[in-house]
């Protein structure tokens, strides 16, 4: 299993499905990266992670409208394995930290946002998977990437989700992409705060 998942009851965990709609956003979050503070909050006996935590994360800019249009592609004709290895290929953009824990870059960071200035922000990237759920085959293998969702206001302060084990699809019509978490893998991110950035 990863290393955030304990390997216990992994197959009573129940599939339930999210989506959110792919935004091309400008390229640069501009000269100086995009960094959020948060509070990870772990209510899950099933996460190897800290009960409560410190979060940090770092835009260095936002995905362009032709890389989630090439996201959109190798999943329409190559699925789940091909984003897996497109994933591989490309430069990270902003990273994830939990101080002594966790040190992780991302890949994909699309955004929406309204007239207010609230901005939904979704940032994908694949997970680590260990020996023993490789050779086991569970039905996590098809749940291959980590999600962050975030929720914040025209000050930049709202709330979030970290979602350790994620389905990535599109929906071959109308091209949303839809995110689908194993139940209980995930932890709540409070008290999002921008502490840099624009």
């Amino acid at each position: 299993m990863s290393p955030f998942i304990r390997p216990v009851a992994r197959w009573l965990l129940v599939p339930a499905a999210v989506s959110v709609m792919g935004a091309g956003g400008s390229a640069q979050t501009g000269a100086q990266p995009l960094v959020f503070s948060a509070q990870l909050v772990n209510l899950s006996t099933q996460l190897n992670l800290p009960n409560q935590t410190p979060l940090d994360i770092t835009i260095n800019r936002w995905s362009t409208a032709g890389e989630r249009e090439q996201l959109v592609t190798v999943l329409r004709e190559r699925g789940r394995d091909g984003l897996l290895e497109m994933m591989q290929n490309v430069p990270r953009i902003g990273t994830i930290r939990i101080p002594g824990t966790l040190n992780y870059d991302f890949h994909f960071a699309l955004r929406t946002a309204d007239a207010g200035g609230n901005q939904a922000i979704t940032l994908i990237t694949d997970r680590p998977v260990s020996f023993a759920e490789a050779v086991d085959g569970p039905r996590t293998l098809e749940y291959r990437f980590m999600v962050i969702q975030l929720e914040v206001n025209s000050i930049g302060r709202g709330q979030g989700r970290l979602s350790i084990a994620t389905k990535v699809e599109v929906d071959r019509i109308t091209g949303e992409i839809n995110l689908e978490t194993w139940e209980n893998l995930y932890v709540t991110l409070r008290d999002v705060r921008r502490a840099s950035g624009r």
